[in-house]
């Protein structure tokens, strides 16, 4: 368990408790509310087995705190910062100071001492990124976010882009200008992003179509401030949607049945249906979109009675691989 500053010193109703509810579990002993303190500290020890070692910095701590059965691996000045105690089969970790006084992780420049730590600190946990974003000389990616999104069994989709204003080292979150590295360039500038992988997969990037060739560890894309690059990754092989028509023919006034198969897919995919009319133009009163799920679909599009005899043809994309496949149909 890792938690920051003062857990469990106050009530449901924010009434000052006597002493923390959690000072056994963290072996400390709160001895009241104080304002935060100003200090300069360091953290330096082990960790489990493994080494942390965080620089000396000003940070905003609690000073009514004392050690009991916990032990300490920072002061700052004579206030204890990080607290280690075993408990039953695990550790609690207590950080007694405040996180907007850590340093900015996002910030470019900079010793990269502070992200060590909180590495660390979740491996320790059993805790491991399943990617990671690093620059076209293989550092650490900073200023860049990934958010993931599950949808499907081993497949998922990741959003790169630019931070929250908030997280940028400028007061009150505004703009700085110009905009902070890797950034500099301009917002809408794409910035090279190397996405590292835990495991092995296949990646799609939506929007481009640019996909990896196999099984990969890494793939390289772009990256803006504030649009999303969008990536799909995969344990296993996208396959392409096979688009089929109940009847080869349709009349105007009834519905025409469609069918989707994505093989050896799992979960939900999404797909664009579209129509072309005899004289080649599309027909945005056709277009929808279609939800396969574990790689089934059909849906049934109604044809107007003054729609235009002849044949059409209808084309089914997928949104994660911009793959395609097309069926005609004479309507008449």
């Amino acid at each position: 368990m890792i938690a920051d500053v003062r857990p469990g010193i106050y009530g449901a109703r924010g009434k000052l408790r006597t002493g923390g509810v959690l000072d056994d579990l963290f072996g400390v002993k709160h001895t009241g509310s104080a304002p935060v303190s100003e200090k300069t500290g360091s953290v330096k020890g082990m960790l489990g087995r493994s080494p942390v070692d965080l620089k000396r910095r000003t940070l905003f701590v609690n000073p009514k705190l004392s050690i009991t059965t916990g032990k300490a691996l920072g002061q700052a000045g004579d206030t204890p910062i990080c607290i280690v105690n075993h408990t039953g089969r695990g550790r609690a970790v207590l950080l007694n100071f405040t996180m907007w006084s850590y340093a900015k992780l996002a910030v470019h420049e900079g010793n990269d001492d502070a992200v060590a730590f909180f590495r660390t600190l979740f491996a320790e946990a059993g805790a491991t990124p399943p990617l990671g974003l690093e620059d076209s000389a293989g550092r650490r990616h900073r200023n860049i976010e990934a958010m993931r999104w599950r949808t499907g069994h081993g497949t998922q989709v990741i959003a790169l882009h630019g931070p929250t204003l908030g997280t940028w080292p400028e007061p009150n979150g505004g703009t700085p200008d110009p905009p902070p590295k890797p950034f500099s360039r301009g917002l809408d500038t794409g910035v090279p992003v190397v996405v590292r992988f835990a495991e092995p997969r296949y990646v799609h990037e939506l929007r481009t179509g640019r996909h990896s060739d196999g099984l990969t560890r890494t793939f390289k894309t772009s990256a803006t401030a504030f649009t999303a690059t969008l990536l799909v990754a995969s344990s296993r092989p996208l396959h392409a949607p096979i688009l089929s028509v109940v009847t080869d023919s349709a009349r105007r006034g009834q519905a025409l049945g469609i069918r989707v198969a994505i093989p050896r897919a799992r979960g939900k995919r999404v797909l664009t249906i579209q129509a072309t009319a005899p004289d080649g133009k599309t027909a945005p009163w056709f277009k929808t979109s279609l939800i396969v799920q574990d790689g089934r679909a059909e849906l049934k599009m109604p044809i107007a009675w003054n729609e235009s005899a002849g044949k059409w043809k209808i084309t089914a994309t997928d949104l994660f691989t911009t793959r395609t496949s097309t069926a005609s149909v004479q309507i008449k």
